[in-house]
């Protein structure tokens, strides 16, 4: 068998599944991205600063993480945090759905409820307006006759 590529007249090597499989993870390893080196937490081994100088540090919080580790925790917070991720069921979609129906339908009633007192208002100053004009007209009607 002999490789298709032009200008390439070597013969192909055949290889075993093994092969293949092994080649295959190889390639992953060599082609993924090498991990990025934590700046902040370097130590340069056998250096004699630390007493473990040849043991890295077994402890991986960094003093940013074990500031925000010693934070008060907001107990609602944890328990929402700590729940387990899960798609709604139908039953909870149902009562979500209600619940935004029975807010809609409050908020409806609310804006219903101002609209009514508005027009309260109107009504209640259209009647002042029309005592002050038929006040007018009577002293108006008591000076003609005089």
């Amino acid at each position: 068998m002999a490789c298709n590529v032009p200008g390439y007249n070597k013969p192909m090597q055949s290889t075993t599944p093994e092969k293949d499989t092994d080649m295959l993870f190889r390639g992953e390893r060599e082609s993924a991205p090498s991990p990025e080196p934590d700046t902040g937490n370097l130590q340069v081994l056998g250096t004699g600063q630390h007493k473990d100088t040849d043991v890295p540090n077994p402890n991986p919080y960094t003093p940013k993480l074990l500031d925000l580790k010693r934070e008060p925790q907001d107990p609602d917070l944890e328990e929402v945090l700590n729940q387990e991720i899960r798609q709604p069921t139908i039953e909870d979609r149902i009562l979500e759905v209600r619940h935004i129906m029975e807010e809609d339908c409050e908020l409806r009633e609310q804006e219903i409820s101002g609209v009514l007192q508005i027009m309260d208002q109107g009504q209640n100053e259209t009647r002042q307006n029309f005592k002050i004009i038929l006040g007018v007209l009577n002293k108006n009607k008591e000076s003609f006759q005089a």
